[in-house]
């Protein structure tokens, strides 16, 4: 897969498991474990389409729940 980092410009990236905060409709969920190519110069992390696609199937399945956390929320004005 050829892919340069949008936010440094690199070309290098190691496939790790991840976690990873999705905000879909205003509702957080934490995925653990999640396959991501990540920047091996900035971390910046990348899903590859069929990543992206089971994260959802996940995230919509209420049966695969393992825990649910309480976060404060703050705006930095």
């Amino acid at each position: 897969m050829n892919i340069k980092c949008h936010n440094c410009g690199n070309e290098t990236f190691t496939e790790k498991k991840v976690e990873e905060v999705f905000n879909i409709n205003g509702k957080l969920f934490l995925l653990k474990k999640i396959s991501a190519l990540v920047c091996n110069r900035c971390d910046e992390r990348y899903f590859k389409p069929e990543v992206q696609r089971e994260a959802m199937n996940v995230i919509n399945n209420n049966n695969l729940i393992l825990n649910k956390i309480e976060a404060e929320v703050y705006e930095f004005a």
